[in-house]
């Protein structure tokens, strides 16, 4: 995960730069009450491991632990201060704790958090409206994540094809593209590295390079069936 500190690089000190929101007094006197509390709670636990360790692994991290953010900043535990370009994988269009994020989930909160989707809600349906009319498009379909909206794309496709196409479900994708890390959005995915994991793969997509213009065509029937 080196890729990581590069694109995280700590801010070095410099004049009118890096100076802490808080005080470093304060910053001391909590990361001694944390580590107090860690401390009593491997002793009671009879544990040596650190609260890290309790994390199923999933990929090498730096031996970081954010505690802050804001902007285009992160802050570790003993106050270094980041310049992040990775914003969660281009998903904090607005940077770390914007306000006007913050101010929304404040206000939202103190009326009602989560009614299921088995229930309508009313900014669901104001943001749905205000979609639309915008795209274009007729309806709007909220999921949770990337790999959670083209889940949702691909049994879109797959019920379409179902219904309209005598049961068309091919699906063509690009080699080394990412579309998740869901069992079906992996399959779609035509990263090298992934081929053998999981196996058996989600059937059903048809990998061709990028650019090529001429493999697509090929690889696109009336019913959505590869040409042998």
């Amino acid at each position: 995960m080196a890729a990581v500190q590069l694109l995280i690089p700590p801010i070095r000190a410099s004049p009118g730069l890096n100076q802490p929101l808080i005080t470093k007094e304060s910053q001391r006197n909590k990361l001694k009450l944390s580590a107090t509390l860690q401390e009593n709670t491997r002793a009671v636990l009879g544990k040596s491991k650190t609260p890290k360790d309790s994390l199923m692994f999933i990929t090498k991290r730096p031996d970081l632990t954010f505690v802050r953010g804001e902007g285009s900043y992160l802050y570790d535990e003993q106050g270094g201060r980041y310049l992040d370009f990775i914003q969660g994988w281009a998903v904090n269009s607005l940077g770390h704790s914007p306000r006007i994020v913050r101010d929304a989930l404040n206000e939202q909160a103190s009326r009602v958090v989560n009614v299921s989707p088995a229930y309508y809600n009313e900014p669901m349906c104001r943001l749905a409206e205000l979609l639309a009319e915008l795209s274009g498009l007729d309806r709007v379909f909220f999921a949770n994540s990337g790999a959670e909206a083209n889940e949702g794309a691909i049994k879109l496709v797959r019920k379409w094809g179902s219904v309209k196409r005598d049961g068309a479900y091919e699906i063509i994708a690009f080699e080394g593209a990412f579309h998740g890390r869901t069992l079906a959005t992996m399959s779609a995915s035509g990263k090298p590295q992934w081929k053998d994991l999981y196996e058996p793969k989600v059937s059903g997509f048809v990998h061709v390079p990028v650019n090529d213009i001429e493999a697509v065509a090929r690889a696109i029937t009336a019913y959505g069936w590869r040409h042998s």
